[in-house]
């Protein structure tokens, strides 16, 4: 299930031939899967390819074909991705680790944690507070419901996004709506003005029931969304956090800023943003990552598709300190962490699904190094 401390040194031609004909018989075994993924990964295709035999050249294309098909079924954009990078897995100082889960290729196992005592995984759901108060569960309203609620063009799209659609009934002056996430909990919003909105766990973002005039787009958002903008010069949009604002026309960006996160965050993915904290304002281009304290507005390059991981169903951990690691499971799984004895500085690399169940997330955290876990209810506890 885990990929943990694998040897993948240079492979040489015989070896190569026997794992490319196992896997075309079905024999592979994870460990021989994961080595002759890291070694095409490590080939390119604008190359002469380094094996003998033309049944060779084809067995290895028809590892990425199957790979590119199991995509699309579980639709993880990042997987294609983070596979061709996760399959070569070494176990360096500070606790880096990278590992793929084997049941894309169709094969679950135990991963040896305490299941007994585990946490399932977070899930699609959210709270609507309309401006008068009322408050709407959409984990299990249905849109004729919604629609009838709000009096107003509001539904559930086929993903189950909250939509809304504008409406000669609705006035400017109708309030605004407030979008909340909570622990365990992610939801998506497509604003009045198309622009689209993914909140994660523990999140609220407050927006306008109704675009409307000539002014500014503006929301305010509380935790961590990924906003797709849509374009209009007229009228930029802008994100209020407590300690940043960011003003676009149309683009797209990660903002993070949870309360309890020592940094605010806002990653450019596209596009172009205008950062502002305190008397300091910075554009950002795209793969750039605007951080804010409560001292400065600093700006630093980053694989900007790693900050929006949570939205593709992944964690990516990128020389991450435990503490951090830990605040990002305690939100999705809604869980209280405590720390008896563990280095909450130690460093963590890597990728896990955030669908798979608490436990399998703290064994491959454990067999990278530094910490040990123990799970009492909703309670994990850190340890030496």
């Amino acid at each position: 299930m885990y990929l943990v401390g694998l040897n993948v040194s240079i492979m040489d031609k015989k070896e190569i031939k026997l794992l490319l004909e196992k896997y075309d018989q079905g024999l592979c075994s994870e460990q021989e899967l994961a080595r002759l993924e890291s070694w095409y990964m490590s080939w390119r295709v604008d190359e002469e390819l380094d094996v003998e035999g033309s049944d060779a050249d084809g067995a290895v294309h028809r590892i990425w074909s199957r790979l590119d098909a199991e995509v699309k079924v579980h639709s993880y954009p990042l997987w294609k991705r983070i596979a061709s990078a996760a399959a070569v897995l070494l176990v360096l100082g500070g606790g880096l680790f990278y590992f793929y889960d084997a049941g894309y290729f169709g094969k679950k196992g135990a991963t040896g944690a305490a299941v007994l005592a585990d946490v399932a995984p977070g899930k699609s759901g959210a709270t609507l507070t309309l401006a008068g108060g009322r408050r709407i569960g959409l984990d299990t309203v249905s849109s004729r419901e919604l629609l009838r609620a709000t009096g107003m063009e509001v539904s559930k799209g086929v993903d189950g996004e909250l939509v809304y659609k504008a409406s000669a009934a609705v006035s400017a002056g109708s309030g605004d709506h407030v979008l909340t996430t909570a622990l365990g909990q992610q939801f998506s919003v497509v604003l009045p003005d198309g622009s689209k909105v993914w909140l994660n766990a523990g999140s609220s973002l407050s927006y306008p029931a109704v675009f409307a005039g000539q002014g500014k787009r503006m929301v305010s958002l509380s935790g961590e969304g990924y906003f797709e903008v849509a374009k209009d010069a007229l009228r930029p949009f802008v994100v209020r956090t407590e300690r940043q604002v960011v003003e676009v026309l149309g683009t797209h960006f990660n903002v993070n800023g949870y309360a309890d996160e020592p940094l605010s965050r806002v990653t450019l993915l596209e596009g172009h943003v205008r950062v502002s904290s305190g008397s300091e304002k910075r554009v950002l281009a795209p793969g750039e990552q605007g951080i804010s304290s409560a001292a400065s507005l600093r700006v630093v390059k980053v694989s900007a598709e790693n900050a929006v991981d949570w939205k593709d169903g992944l964690f990516v951990f990128d020389d991450e300190p435990l503490e951090s690691v830990m605040r990002r499971v305690a939100r999705w799984y809604n869980v209280e962490v405590e720390y008896a004895g563990a280095d909450k500085g130690y460093l963590y690399g890597g990728s896990v699904s955030r669908f798979d169940h608490v436990s399998k997330i703290l064994k491959r955290l454990e067999m990278a190094g530094g910490v040990h876990f123990k799970i009492e209810g909703r309670k994990i506890i850190a340890m030496k």
